[in-house]
């Protein structure tokens, strides 16, 4: 069997490839060639795509320079450049949907399989609606939240399986010589007679995702646990990508609230194994609907939170009319409102990442990121948009030593035991071997 790994990495609005899911396509590369399958990878997008790939352990056996869109000129541009092994694959692993469409309208594969790496955002959801009721494809989204949307829009629950991210624990390791190497490029210099920067990495998928709000919440959360404790933390520093959409203005605000030197640049955040080994602590916001003062919408009244702790105790919507589903603290998220994250999640690769580096975690408490870590078991969670009770976990976790650590080894326990490579590679094979067969996909996304 040949199975092609394929990915449209670019759109009319935004890059849609990124380390975290290359190292995603080399482990399912490794598992297949480890069964004797043939493989070849074709990446569609700009030239930069192939040393991306090539530094995510990833061999690329084309890169297809294309125009952005969706245009059928380019398409048909596409298909013309395409290595005849892709043209002759049985199977089609396609990594984003703008890829999915390609495959099935130009290579008419005798099966697909379809990754979901993100929250489909609207232009997604019209490519899985015309997918969705397609027979020989298997959706493999990579957080149940996903999978759930996946539902909304017509897909069957037996062509569904969540297929986790694997973490390599030889990725993560960094020597203690390493991790200062890499906090001195970012400016850090750690002494033993002074006190030590504490980086906070805010955690994202795609890395340059967060909005200003969630910024402004994150720099404020861990402006709030720096103040409390200034005479043991002087230094806390939330760390961001330097490409982070609308980061100026985050910065702008936090320096009228009095937090000018709050927010650091680290560009590595786009390969979280280089990155969060040299970190000290995660913050992971969610994707409410949420306005840019960070007050979450009530589905139910119609109102907003306006920054109190009070909010509603939700649950699944009824029904399968697409409206979403409710976190515990309200608000909405899949269904029609794209996915609830619109293109950007707190719940992707980039948090189990942070789970096996051992970074103690505080987050918000929304499905997708509840669908990864468990409050007070492997992460502190919180009321969505909420600075202050972000800013109490921060200080509980800078407090409590104890706490953290145990919070750090139940994440990485999790990881070993949900995330780990062997792991990977048998679910992927096996779904492999179902696909080809015609079986059902034995898993449910909602188990």
């Amino acid at each position: 069997m040949l199975v092609c790994h394929l990915i449209d990495a670019t759109d009319r609005h935004r890059l849609r490839a990124w380390p975290t899911t290359f190292a995603m396509m080399a482990d399912a590369v490794s598992a297949a060639r480890q069964d004797n399958i043939e493989t070849c990878v074709v990446l569609i997008g700009p030239s930069a795509l192939r040393a991306m790939a090539i530094e995510s352990g990833l061999s690329p056996d084309a890169v297809i320079s294309a125009p952005q869109g969706v245009a059928l000129g380019r398409w048909l541009n596409v298909r013309h450049k395409l290595p005849k092994r892709a043209q002759q694959a049985d199977m089609v692993h396609a990594w984003s949907l703008n890829a999915a469409v390609l495959a099935k309208k130009f290579l008419k594969p005798a099966q697909l399989c379809i990754t979901i790496t993100e929250p489909p955002d609207a232009s997604d959801q019209r490519h899985i609606a015309q997918l969705a009721h397609e027979k020989h494809i298997g959706w493999l989204p990579i957080n149940p939240t996903y999978g759930r949307t996946l539902l909304t829009l017509g897909c069957r629950g037996t062509q569904i399986f969540t297929l986790r991210p694997a973490i390599d624990p030889d990725r993560l390791a960094l020597g203690q010589s390493q991790r200062v190497a890499r906090r001195q490029s970012w400016g850090i210099t750690d002494h033993a007679d002074a006190p030590a920067v504490t980086v906070v990495a805010l955690l994202s998928d795609p890395p340059m995702g967060p909005s200003s709000a969630d910024t402004i919440i994150a720099t404020m959360a861990v402006s709030l646990a720096g103040d409390g404790i200034e005479m043991y933390y002087p230094n806390l520093r939330l760390g961001v990508h330097p490409m982070q959409a609308r980061r100026q203005r985050a910065e702008t605000s936090m320096r009228e609230l009095g937090c000018p030197d709050r927010v650091m640049q680290i560009p590595e955040l786009t390969r979280p194994w280089l990155a969060l080994p040299a970190c000290d602590l995660a913050i992971v916001c969610g994707s409410p609907e949420a306005n840019d003062r960070g007050e979450v919408r009530d589905e139910n009244s119609g109102a907003t939170n306006g920054g109190t702790s009070e909010s509603t105790v939700g649950g699944k919507s009824e029904g399968g009319s697409g409206r979403g589903y409710v976190g515990r603290y309200g608000g909405r998220y899949g269904g029609e409102s794209g996915g609830g994250c619109g293109g950007k999640c707190g719940g992707g690769a980039s948090l189990v990442w942070a789970m096996g580096a051992g970074l103690p975690i505080v987050g918000q408490a929304v499905p997708e990121i509840e669908a990864v870590v468990r409050d007070e078991h492997s992460a502190l969670l919180s009321v969505p948009g909420e600075p202050r009770f972000l800013g109490h976990g921060l200080r509980r976790l800078l407090d409590d030593r104890a706490l953290a650590q145990r919070l750090r080894d139940n994440a990485q326990a999790d990881v070993q035991s949900r995330h780990s490579l062997p792991q990977f590679r048998r679910q992927l094979l096996n779904l492999y071997r179902q696909l080809t067969a015609g079986e059902p996909i034995i898993d449910h996304p909602l188990s």
